[in-house]
């Protein structure tokens, strides 16, 4: 063999050298990035488990917040409207004026005369 095709060949078994450490670096990132897509895709599972929970939660709240509000606000058919006599207008025409109403519009008008 003659000198250059053995210093060829070294340099060729250099570069063969060179590349499998590399390969090597490449596979090994490879693997970490794997690892982290398997631990991101996890964390994602597990945050989409939760947001349902939250969904589930906030969905029954509303349905237990809305029964309470039927509840509390139910209406029994016998309840008849009860009639304030106060609101009711006389039998001639005119309203039935309270002295609280009448002692409000006097002082109104009182102080509309004092530029108040």
């Amino acid at each position: 063999m003659s000198r250059e095709i053995h210093d060829k060949l070294v340099a060729l078994l250099a570069e063969v050298d060179e590349l499998k450490t590399k390969e090597a670096q490449l596979k090994a990132q490879k693997t970490r990035h794997l690892e982290q897509i398997a631990q991101s895709e996890d964390e994602t599972q597990r945050c989409d488990s939760e947001l349902n929970d939250i969904r589930e939660n906030q969905l029954r709240l509303k349905r237990e917040m809305d029964a309470l509000r039927d509840e509390l606000f139910h209406r029994d058919e016998d309840d008849a409207p009860v009639i304030d006599q106060a609101h009711v207008p006389t039998e001639d025409g005119a309203s039935a004026e309270s002295q609280a109403k009448r002692s409000w519009n006097e002082r109104a008008a009182h102080l509309r005369k004092a530029g108040l």
